[in-house]
This record gives structure tokens, C-alpha cells and sequence, in this order.
């Protein structure tokens, strides 16, 4: 069954009196299933805590690895670059100040590029690259604001992106986000989970560089199993419908020792942006807290012993 979406132009200027230029119109479409960058379109994700054994090495994003270690012309040892992600969660109390403005002082927004950047903003987000530099000066902005933290650590299997889980959809929610063609789209969506996704490649032959793709999509359990083989193996997957902001993924790469900071804009304020939905909570109708999340990538090795060859 389809999710509902919005069938007729809306006078936003009702709906949001905080919104300039006038009316605006809902361009109408299901997106359901899209995906913006054509990765990890399995109907699961599963993920494993660190030190989880993986047994295929495929390149290519979500992949790891192998790393020869050659001496006297024998190659009888790998070592297997794999990645996994410390997810720090902060909610920060939700006052006449917003504590997470002081925050991007301190962080790059510009590495994915200023038009892109721009566009995050308006529609509620703001995506950027720290440093450990840059730590000590977010950590007592953090502290000051008395946020709320959350971590866990997560290596996803070869292939698949790392999941984030943001918050959960009990009641229908309405979502709306502006286009790069400057057209705001809007869709009801039911039910279903908050979700970012972390694509990467590591390049370890860079320096230990990394390449990230970063999307957000809301994904409903449709309660059914469908069958689907992976390679040799057939197997039973939860069937989920999707929904993915195709407009608002984008692309950048971390230098060694950076990591991402995602989190809402000023924009956010706005209701029903993209940005207010994932990242600002309301408690009894009214706004009790905002969220940001930092995104550490955390290489580390595995040893495999090859048999020596005569």
C-alpha cells in the first residue's frame, strides 16, 4: 500500500508564516524507493557491534581492505582494513538560545561545496567537518548547554552503508524540502524510522583518507518477508518502503583524524522542514530539545595468516 502524499497546491504562506516569497506550491510525487546515490538497496542493513568477523572483501563503498605485506618476495600475511564509526548523539534543551549555533564556528561546512551547503541550510541542516583541534571548544560548548549524550560504536557489513537511527514516526508527519530548482516538495509519510546513512570508501593507500556519502531517508517495516539472493545464498528479508530525500544528500571527503558533525540549521525552526523533523524534538506539542550528531570514523586492522607457498 501506498503512503499517502499531498494531492492538491497548499497556500504555504498560511502554513508557514515564518516562509518569504509569497505562495509556494507542493510539487506532487511519490518518491518512495528512491535512492540517491544507487547504494545499499537491499531491503536490510544490518550492522554489528565492533570486532564482528566479516568474511568477504568487495571494493567499492561500505568495503574494506586487504592489505598485502610482502618480504623477500613471500606473501603470506593480509592485513584487513576495516572501518567502523563512533556515533556520538547530543540533545541539547531546546531555550531562547540554541546552544548549537555556537557550535559551527568551529566546524567546516564549506568541504561540500557552497551551493550544496547553502541548500542544506535552507531546508534545516547543516553538515560540516571537524578536527580533534576543533574538539576541545565544541566539548565545552557541549557541557555548558548541559546536552544529553549518547554514543555507540558500529561497523556495517561489507556493502552496506552504516544506519543511524534519528527517531521514530508514531503518528503521521508531514515533510517538506526545497528542490535545487527552488520548488518545495511535501509528502505525509505514516510511519516508519528517521534514518542517516553513512556510505564511504577508505583509502588507505591515501593516507587513510575517506570518501563519504551521506543521505537521509524514513524507512516503514511493512510487517512482510520477501525472498533474496545474495550471491549463492537465498535467504528471507524484511520487505520496507522508503522514502529517500534525493535533494539532499551530498558528497565529501575526511581527511585522517576529522569526522563529521550533522545537525539543524536555522532554518530548522521552521516546522515541517526536513531539518525540524529529524533534529528538533517536541515533548506535549511544544519544543523541548535539538540534536546533532558527530560521526568519527575509526579504521582498524585484522590480521589473516596465508599459508606459505614452496
Amino acid at each position: 500500500m501506498g503512503m499517502p502524499i499531498f494531492s492538491r497546491q497548499v497556500w504555504f504562506r498560511r502554513l508557514f508564516p515564518l516562509l518569504e516569497g509569497g505562495i509556494v506550491f507542493v510539487i506532487v510525487g511519490s518518491c518512495s524507493g528512491l535512492n540517491l546515490f544507487g547504494l545499499g538497496k537491499k531491503a536490510d542493513t544490518p550492522e554489528t557491534r565492533l570486532g564482528s568477523k566479516t568474511t568477504s572483501n568487495p571494493r567499492g563503498y561500505g568495503s574494506q581492505f586487504s592489505i598485502p605485506l610482502s618480504k623477500e618476495g613471500r606473501d603470506d600475511t593480509v592485513h584487513v582494513v576495516q572501518l567502523a564509526f563512533l556515533v556520538e548523539r547530543y540533545d541539547l534543551p531546546y531555550k531562547d538560545v540554541r546552544h548549537t549555533k555556537k557550535i559551527w564556528n568551529h566546524v567546516d561546512e564549506m568541504r561540500a561545496g557552497a551551493r550544496r551547503t547553502a541548500q542544506m541550510a535552507r531546508n534545516g541542516l547543516r553538515v560540516g567537518v571537524a578536527s580533534e583541534d576543533s574538539w576541545p571548544a565544541i566539548a565545552t560548548i557541549l557541557q555548558a548547554s548541559d546536552a544529553r549524550r549518547k554514543t555507540d560504536e558500529l561497523v556495517a557489513q561489507p556493502g552496506l552503508p552504516v544506519t543511524i537511527l534519528l527517531g521514530t514516526i508514531h503518528e503521521s508527519e508531514s515533510f517538506f524540502s526545497y528542490s535545487s530548482g527552488n520548488e518545495l516538495l511535501g509528502k505525509t509519510l505514516p510511519s516508519g524510522e528517521k534514518l542517516i546513512l553513512v556510505d564511504y570508501v577508505f583509502r588507505a593507500e591515501l593516507g587513510g583518507t575517506l570518501d563519504v556519502k551521506l543521505s537521509f531517508e524514513v524507512r516503514r517495516d511493512l510487517g512482510e518477508m520477501n525472498w533474496e539472493q545474495q550471491e549463492a545464498i537465498i535467504r528471507q528479508v524484511p520487505a520496507v518502503e522508503r522514502h529517500v530525500f534525493e535533494e539532499l544528500g551530498l558528497l565529501l571527503t575526511l581527511r585522517a583524524g576529522e569526522f563529521l558533525i550533522v545537525g539543524p540549521s536555522e532554518k530548522a525552526d521552521i516546522p515541517y522542514l526536513t531539518g525540524s523533523r529529524f533534529f528538533i524534538q517536541e515533548s506535549g506539542g511544544v519544543r523541548s530539545a535539538e540534536t546533532l550528531i558527530c560521526i568519527r570514523p575509526r579504521p582498524f586492522q585484522t590480521t589473516e595468516q596465508r599459508p606459505n607457498r614452496s
